[in-house]
């Protein structure tokens, strides 16, 4: 037993809407009562990127392609189920209708949500508290879910597209996986946490190494250092 083929479109449609409504206004709110250091490291950034040589041709390729399939192919699925039918996408080496089928539907409903909620509300308070500020204001977020985990925003990269995997039963929405984590390069949001990591230690020194020996990257650590 299965979600029917409508409720599953309805639901993929409103997730991934909000998903881009998210990205949307995160950018929105990043951008917006900037502090007037903010503004001038964005003139250095970019002038430093105009300054360097162009990234390889398929590093530029894949920052086209990875937004465009993350659009394309959910797009795909929501038409397949509520416009006109897309045969090869419902191809039976692609699906999935076995047992459990719709308990895990549900569940890829309820991984998906995660995602979208932890896209809406970390993304305001790192656009807030952090990227409307220079590297040298910003503050080190050690409170609330930061108490525990050091990038709780990067878990929505791997809980959305898996959570829309899972509701569709389609290994086809596994591309989205691929694009969604890959979508500023082709690295995975573990360099990125890397990256942050030293560039945090470099700035706090200590105190940023005390905090990580106590926090889990994207899961709390089952014992704490004290």
């Amino acid at each position: 037993m299965m979600l029917p083929h409508e409720v599953t479109g309805a639901l993929l449609f409103a997730i991934w809407v909000t998903t881009l409504l998210g990205w949307a206004l995160g950018l929105h709110w990043e951008a917006t009562h900037q502090t007037d250091a903010r503004r001038r490291e964005i003139e250095v950034e970019r002038a430093e990127r105009a300054a360097q040589d162009p990234a390889p041709l398929w590093h530029r390729a894949w920052a086209l392609a990875a937004p465009t399939i993350c659009v394309v192919v959910p797009g795909l699925f929501v038409v397949d189920a509520l416009v006109v039918p897309i045969d090869p996408l419902r191809a039976s080496w692609l699906t999935y209708a076995g047992p459990f089928a719709i308990w895990l539907q549900l569940l890829g409903v309820t991984i998906a949500l995660a995602g979208v909620v932890i896209l809406l509300w970390l993304g305001r308070v790192l656009a807030i508290r952090v990227y409307r500020r220079a590297a040298h204001e910003r503050e080190l977020l050690t409170t609330g879910i930061y108490t525990y985990i050091r990038h709780p925003f990067y878990l929505h990269f791997f809980l959305l597209p898996i959570g829309l995997a899972l509701l569709t039963l389609n290994a086809a929405m596994l591309i989205v996986l691929t694009a969604y984590v890959t979508y500023e390069g082709p690295s995975l949001p573990t360099k990125w946490m890397r990256d942050e990591e030293a560039e945090m230690l470099e700035r706090h020194g200590d105190t940023y190494a005390a905090y990580m020996a106590r926090t889990g990257r994207l899961l709390p650590r089952l014992r704490r250092v004290r």
